[in-house]
């Protein structure tokens, strides 16, 4: 989803990635710009999960110090 606080960074971010330009739509350009991230990140070749990384899912719990919310935001990303 695209926070509109946040429209004019991520048209920046897509302009950078060149998948926008500063004469394109606001909204239009700042939808393009996760999945040029996502793109240039995986690209990369570099671990994207927690799990790649080693972390086993018993420790989730630890990480998140017991806070749901950072709990689920591991899980998402485990």
């Amino acid at each position: 989803a695209i926070l509109p606080t946040t429209l004019d960074q991520q048209a920046l971010i897509a302009c950078a990635a060149g998948v926008a330009t500063r004469a394109s739509d606001v909204q239009e350009a700042a939808g393009r710009a996760a999945p040029a991230v996502f793109d240039f990140v995986g690209s990369m070749e570099l671990p994207q999960r927690l799990r790649d990384l080693g972390v086993p899912e018993s420790d989730l719990d630890e990480l998140s110090g017991g806070t749901p919310e950072v709990f689920q935001i591991l899980r998402g990303a485990w």
